[in-house]
C-alpha cells in the first residue's frame, strides 16, 4: 500500500509540475521547440508513441526533459541516514545521522553543466557522463521508484501536445520564477497559448 500512495502522489504532483515547467520553458525559447517538434515528426511519422522503442528514438527530446529536471531542480533535495561512521573531508558523519543531499546545487555545477543558469540542453548533452551531478531522481537503491514511469508519461504528453499545437508563454515578458521546496513548483499560475499546427 506505501509503494502505491507513494507512486499516486509522486506521479500526480511531480509530474504535473514538470509537465508545466517543460512546456513553459519550450515556449520561452520556440527555437528549442521547433527542433522538438521536427524530431518528433520526423521520427514518428504522425503515428505517435507505439513501443518503448520509439521513446528512445527521440533523444533531443529527452535531451530536453532533461534540461528541464535540471534547469528547474523539480527535486531540490533527498535524505538519506548514515548507515555507518563515514569520514567526508576530515568531518565525521555518525551512524544514524540524518544526511541532506542538497540535488540543486549539484544540478548547477558548472563543472558538469556548461551553461548552469540558462536554459540549455547542451547542459545535458551526453548525461551519462555527468556522473552524479545529473540525478535529479536521485540515485542508488533509494533513487525515485517511478522515475521511468514518470518518464514515459511526460514523453507521451510531449508528443502529443507537440505533434498537433505549437506552445505560446501569454506573457513573455515577466518570467515566471521557481518556487523552492519540496517540490519546485512555479511562484504563480502559468498560462501559455496552444496553437493548431498548419
Amino acid at each position: 500500500v506505501h509503494q502505491a500512495i507513494t507512486f499516486m502522489i509522486g506521479g500526480f504532483h511531480t509530474s504535473g509540475t514538470m509537465m508545466t515547467w517543460f512546456f513553459y520553458n519550450l515556449g520561452l525559447h520556440p527555437e528549442i521547440q521547433e527542433r522538438v517538434q521536427f524530431e518528433i515528426k520526423e521520427t514518428l511519422k504522425g503515428e505517435g508513441i507505439k513501443a518503448m522503442q520509439d521513446m528512445e528514438k527521440l533523444t533531443y527530446t529527452k535531451q530536453v526533459l532533461n534540461e528541464t529536471l535540471r534547469h528547474v531542480k523539480l527535486a531540490p533535495f533527498s535524505e538519506r541516514q548514515a548507515d555507518k561512521d563515514v569520514e567526508v573531508d576530515g568531518y565525521v558523519i555518525k551512524k544514524g545521522s540524518q544526511i541532506l543531499n542538497s540535488l540543486c546545487l549539484t544540478l548547477d555545477d558548472k563543472n558538469a553543466f556548461p551553461n548552469p543558469n540558462n536554459f540549455d540542453p547542451a547542459n545535458v548533452d551526453g548525461e551519462k557522463s555527468k556522473g552524479l551531478a545529473f540525478s535529479p531522481f536521485g540515485f542508488g537503491v533509494r533513487k525515485c521508484p517511478g522515475y521511468r514511469f514518470a518518464t514515459v508519461e511526460i514523453l507521451v504528453a510531449a508528443v502529443e501536445v507537440l505533434s498537433h499545437y505549437k506552445v505560446d508563454v501569454v506573457d513573455k515578458e515577466n518570467i515566471v520564477e521557481p518556487l523552492y521546496g519540496f517540490v519546485t513548483k512555479p511562484e504563480r499560475e502559468v498560462w501559455i497559448h496552444l496553437q493548431p499546427l498548419e
